[in-house]
């Protein structure tokens, strides 16, 4: 019922979404690297994570979290029983994850947040790479094109990231830690 909702919202088409998922998945391939744990900070309720779940078989263990205890609540509905997958209700400005993960995630979750106490926590907690995809601030170019205007791979070097691997004109971009 909730995915329902989500794909009827008037301001974000469905195809929005589409070319979103496209950019993330072939962004993540692009690099040929393995990741066998994955933690996604704001899961809201698992379109992501069922999506990184079913194109990453490699995947070996997937921790989701968000701040809303009803959105993982549609979360486990919406993804299913997956033996891979563990939910935690955290605050990504405090997040009390102590481990490292592979791969960091975070879609479209930094806008709704304060990005300068969320992402020293995501950095924290990733081992060799973070990916960043965020609608928040979509502005069109002079073409028509989506581009983010603001820079959040600027406060990730700035808060640690050695670099940009991948940025595209959906504002999807793989830092690079380890």
């Amino acid at each position: 019922e909730y995915l329902e909702l989500f794909n009827t919202y008037p301001w974000s088409p469905p195809e929005t979404y589409r070319r979103q998922e496209d950019a993330l998945i072939s962004g993540l391939r692009e690099l040929n690297l393995t990741f066998r744990t994955v933690l996604e900070v704001g899961c809201g309720f698992g379109r992501i994570t069922k999506l990184m779940l079913e194109q990453f078989k490699e995947i070996e263990h997937y921790t989701a979290v968000d701040i809303s205890k009803g959105q993982i609540e549609n979360a486990n509905e919406y993804v299913g029983k997956e033996p891979r997958l563990s939910f935690i209700v955290s605050d990504s400005e405090d997040l009390g994850i102590q481990i490292k993960y592979d791969l960091v995630l975070s879609v479209e979750m930094l806008m709704h947040c304060n990005p300068e106490l969320a992402i020293p926590n995501m950095i924290r907690c990733a081992n060799v790479a973070i990916a960043n995809l965020d609608n928040g601030t979509l502005d069109e170019d002079e073409n028509g094109s989506l581009v983010n205007t603001f820079d959040y791979g600027r406060l990730y070097m700035a808060l640690g990231c050695k670099k940009i691997i991948v940025k595209r004109a959906l504002p999807f971009q793989l830092l690079w830690i380890g």
